[in-house]
């Protein structure tokens, strides 16, 4: 799965899986394309245009449909536009 900032269409890089019944995409690791502040947990920001996309947190939480991940790596469907192959 591709997936792009909604603002600029910079390509956001990383092992995209979605999450079904969640409003955001989760990576398996780093993200690529994608600035990610903080050292244990923030937002991440595209490298582009610096538009907010996402959050993440090493240390894990649990996602909006309960699940827990570990680390939590995040950014909102509404922030990016998803490119199926």
């Amino acid at each position: 799965m591709e997936v792009s900032c909604r603002k600029c269409r910079g390509a956001i890089t990383g092992a995209w899986l979605e999450h079904k019944g969640c409003s955001v995409l989760i990576s398996e690791g780093r993200v690529a394309g994608a600035r990610m502040e903080e050292i244990t947990s923030g937002r991440i920001y595209c490298n582009r245009c610096n538009n907010a996309l996402g959050r993440f947190m090493w240390q894990g939480t649990k996602c909006i449909c309960g699940t827990w991940l570990f680390p939590y790596i995040a950014i909102h469907k509404t922030a990016v536009d998803v490119i199926e192959p």
